[in-house]
């Protein structure tokens, strides 16, 4: 071959699916695989990345992420995206695709997309739950949400997950799919100071979302939002990210889940052999059921994003970056965010009565870009 191939391997299914076959087709030659882990409890997954590197023999390769690696490509990401790019999974892509370079490989293969056609997103299952609330009867209902709002003063993590699941499942879709990403869209007055407010339109984003909702030539409802999601989650944001962050590392991706025979020839499979009741992947995990350790075909759906929450309460170098840059002169002066808020924002989730660290962290990249492409100019 004109290049070394390896893999990224997370541990998950998909990058462990991946891994298992190149090494079943290829047993004179081991596969290299790449994994980034944490520190931190709740978000290091190396244990399901070293389980399918015994089980396929795999020339493994490990580094760790921590809050000073993060701050220190900062500059160097920001650079990278042309836009206000706000993933924080691109840290780790980065890393990943870095430890990847330094042992002499060129191509990686990745995972994505296996979740938007196999049903492994963990929303896919959340939102058979919410649409069994949406369309339960409005006299089950009532008095729920009457008792929800006399409690609405209250600001604790464990009542904020039930207003939460209430406002939510309250939505038809693709509403109700959005919400996961509404923040600016939900806290539209609050945030926004009212000169901006007065330049944008609150529901622009969402109709867009119902646009490519309504685009899709499906019946059932889990295959619209596998839709969307391969059109916006894919297509708009994880695909960037792994390009972009892997180009920076000097390295090319391929995806072989989203080869377009496999995407079409998926599509046309029934919804309930994706997402059967509330098992994610049925029909993928029958298929990869001699492949797969049992651990990893069982385990629960994990992001790559970074414990950027952790970092935020728990390294007050990382914790200092961001309020330096979140509270600057320079950013209040760009008129766009009213302050107040934002330092609720900071308040409720260092009291963990919230977990808004992909929110901070948008407002920090978003802020980092101005300075990189629009104050120099």
């Amino acid at each position: 071959d004109t290049y070394r191939w390896g893999t990224f391997l997370s541990g998950g299914t998909d990058s462990s699916s991946i891994s298992g076959i190149l090494a079943l087709q290829d047993s004179n030659r081991k596969i290299a695989s790449f994994s980034i882990g944490f520190e931190e409890s709740g978000y290091d997954e190396l244990a399901y990345s070293r389980i399918a590197a015994r089980r396929y023999g795999l020339d493994a390769h490990i580094r760790k992420v921590n809050a000073k690696d993060t701050l220190d490509l900062l500059p160097r990401l920001i650079q990278v995206y042309d836009e206000p790019f706000g993933n924080s999974s691109a840290v780790p892509t980065y890393y990943c695709a870095k430890l990847a370079r330094d042992h002499g490989i060129q191509v990686l293969l990745a995972g994505d997309g296996g979740d938007e056609i196999f049903g492994g997103n963990e929303r896919y299952r959340k939102d058979k739950i919410l649409e069994w609330y949406y369309r339960a009867p409005i006299l089950l209902k009532r008095p729920l949400e009457m008792t929800i709002g006399l409690l609405r003063p209250i600001d604790s993590r464990m009542l904020n997950r039930l207003k939460n699941f209430i406002y939510r499942a309250s939505l038809p879709n693709p509403d109700r799919f959005y919400t996961d990403d509404s923040f600016a869209s939900d806290y539209f007055t609050q945030l926004l100071t009212p000169d901006f407010r007065d330049q944008v339109n609150q529901k622009e984003s969402l109709d867009l979302m119902r646009t490519v909702f309504g685009q899709a030539q499906a019946n059932a409802e889990l295959h619209k939002l596998m839709y969307l999601d391969l059109k916006m989650t894919i297509a708009d944001n994880d695909l960037i990210k792994v390009n972009k962050a892997s180009k920076l590392a000097g390295i090319s991706v391929l995806y072989p889940y989203l080869n377009p025979e496999l995407v079409d020839y998926t599509g046309c499979l029934p919804a309930n052999w994706k997402v059967h009741d509330l098992e994610k992947r049925y029909l993928f995990k029958k298929a990869l059921a001699d492949i797969l350790p049992k651990e990893i075909l069982n385990k629960k759906k994990h992001g790559f994003g970074l414990p950027i929450g952790v970092w935020f309460r728990e390294e007050q170098s990382f914790r200092e970056f961001i309020n330096d840059i979140l509270f600057s002169q320079r950013a209040i002066e760009r008129g766009y965010f009213q302050q107040d808020f934002i330092r609720q924002l900071v308040q409720r989730h260092e009291r963990g009565t919230w977990d808004h660290s992909s929110e901070i962290w948008l407002l920090l990249m978003l802020e980092l870009w101005h300075r990189s492409y629009i104050d120099v100019k």
